[in-house]
């Protein structure tokens, strides 16, 4: 019986090819319009015309009262100097979200250089005035106030993450977000099986709620896998965008496949209306989106950290960039746990739910 459902849901599936295609254009069209109108903002980090250098003072430091003056005497051409009161854990986080080329942590009797390591060429320069800076200062100190050796420099090199181009970027974000749309796939089984009272069918003939829901399930994951593999093949023919460690990609997209396939039936069961379904599904998924960098991305997305780290579509798309760009990713673990905790608690959501309506 079990059997049976799934193969007559997937054959449901299949036989509406307009929908099919249409799944697989989409992400296609949407990713080759994007990465033309963005292909220049992704060289943002790269490329700027003043490199900044940041400070930070302890209260106690004999320096405090002549950075202000200081950094006004020693600013140059192309180079910005100012202030952020912040703690030695937020400066990496400062450093990337305000791209500051150097940043100055200062203390009592020390002080620390944080480099920007994207700004390598130009670190010889901004070391030269920062040195210029202290010596100067010491010099001013010791009219003033008692003299405290500095330490020069302990300079720690914070890395850059590599920026991918547009093409790749786009082309792998609106895969991720085309799939979390899965829902219209979904609502084929849906409507037939209300149309044609399969779950009644499947009480009489004894099917257990858990059989019942992956009935639904397997065949969901599975077209919205083929759309996945066909947008994936189209976009690197027409847009040109190419993955990273295939394998663990192709891993997380099924994964993927699941949470969305998951995640629409649940959203189909509780409200029985299967346009007011989709278009739940659809606003949220725009939200995850939005906060997850499947429209502005990630890297300049200046929506607070907790909106962005919310958005399950964030762990994806950080995870299949990075995979692109760098090799690895340190969001892959925390992306398959979100996946499969959408798919768990998703699917006992609608197994209980599925429960109720064979009970009524």
């Amino acid at each position: 019986m079990l059997f049976t459902s799934i193969k007559n849901n997937l054959k449901l599936i299949l036989r509406n090819k307009v929908l099919i295609i249409s799944m697989m254009l989409a992400p296609v069209g949407v990713m080759w319009v994007l990465s033309g109108v963005f292909e220049d903002m992704l060289h943002i980090y790269s490329e700027t015309d003043t490199m900044q250098i940041a400070y930070s003072v302890d209260d106690d430091s004999p320096y405090k009262g002549f950075l202000d003056q200081m950094k006004n005497e020693n600013s140059m051409e192309g180079i910005e100097i100012n202030r952020y009161q912040v703690d030695e854990t937020q400066i990496e986080s400062v450093i990337k979200n305000n791209d500051i080329a150097a940043f100055l942590l200062i203390g009592s009797d020390s002080y620390t250089i944080y480099e920007y390591n994207k700004y390598k060429n130009q670190l010889g320069i901004i070391e030269n005035v920062i040195t210029t800076m202290f010596e100067e200062m010491q010099n001013i100190s010791k009219m003033d106030i008692e003299k405290k050796k500095v330490s020069y420099s302990e300079i720690v090199t914070i890395d850059v993450i590599p920026m991918p181009s547009s093409f790749d970027y786009y082309g792998i974000i609106e895969l991720t977000y085309f799939a979390m749309c899965g829902v219209v796939t979904i609502s084929m089984v849906v409507g037939s099986e209300r149309k044609n009272r399969i779950i009644r069918r499947m009480q009489v003939a004894r099917v257990s709620n858990f059989k019942v829901y992956l009935a639904k399930l397997i065949p969901c994951t599975l077209g919205i896998s083929i759309e996945l593999i066909g947008a994936m093949v189209l976009s690197h023919i027409i847009v040109g965008n190419r993955f990273g460690n295939y394998p663990e990609t192709i891993g997380i997209l099924f994964l993927l496949a699941v949470a969305s396939s998951a995640y629409g039936i649940l959203a189909l069961h509780i409200v029985k209306n299967l346009a007011v379904s989709v278009i739940i599904v659809f606003s949220s998924v725009w939200f995850m989106g939005f906060y997850g960098g499947s429209f502005q991305n990630y890297m300049m997305n200046t929506a607070p950290d907790i909106f962005v780290k919310l958005s399950p579509m964030y762990y994806v798309n950080r995870t299949l960039v990075e995979f692109r760009t760098m090799g690895h990713s340190s969001y892959a673990l925390p992306a398959v746990c979100i996946l499969i905790g959408m798919i768990v608690i998703c699917s006992l959501a609608s197994v209980l739910l599925i429960k109720r309506e064979m009970e009524e």
